[in-house]
């Protein structure tokens, strides 16, 4: 007797559902895998979309941090940055003197760590310009220097009155003549030893 002798319509039926429902449950098994990796990686990435957001925001501001930064390590660097800052249309000051730069070591560089120098510069308005300015035209022009550049900090500024012969009990004209002194942090390195 073989098996096919006593095969019905109906067995068939039922030998082919239960065939086909392991074939079925087969594919449903490895599609549940499937679908449970799934979820693994979207909740995994869920937890690092909150630290890629961060470091994206921290990565934009240091590029525009760096964008506006001007100026490289060089003093003609620094001084066609503090020209532009002072020649920009709000502040209109026009040509500055800058005055050669002291150096004032923070923390001396030793062998494999560098040191931190502040170079102290003097800014004044040229002498060949009209040498008088508004609180104004001052203030912006300190503000635009610092803005514009981490680097860059105003440290000192001595204002004297263009008005020599006011009395007291007149009112001063709005027009001064401005010493600025401001330092540029930076790095260097210990000198290499022969």
């Amino acid at each position: 007797m073989s098996f096919f002798e006593h095969l019905t319509l109906s067995r068939g039926i039922i030998l082919g559902s239960f065939l086909g429902s392991a074939v079925v449950g087969w594919l449903l098994y490895r599609e549940q895998q499937r679908l449970a990796d799934l979820q693994a990686a979207v909740d995994e990435a869920r937890n690092r979309v909150p630290l890629l957001v961060n470091k994206a925001q921290e990565l934009e501001g240091l590029m525009k941090a760096t964008s506006r930064e001007d100026f490289g390590s060089s003093v003609q660097d620094l001084e066609s940055y503090i020209t532009a800052r002072a020649k920009d249309p709000k502040v209109n000051l026009g040509q500055v003197e800058i005055g050669k730069p002291s150096e004032q070591v923070i923390q001396s560089a030793r062998a494999g760590a560098p040191g931190v120098r502040d170079l102290v510069y003097r800014v004044n308005p040229a002498s060949s310009g009209k040498g008088e300015f508004s609180r104004g035209e001052i203030s912006n022009f300190i503000y635009l220097l610092e803005q514009d550049s981490r680097r860059v900090k105003v440290t000192g500024l001595t204002m004297t009155p263009t008005d020599k012969g006011a009395k007291v009990d007149r009112l001063l004209s709005d027009r001064w003549k401005y010493d600025i002194e401001l330092r540029v942090r930076e790095k260097f390195e210990a000198p290499k030893a022969n």
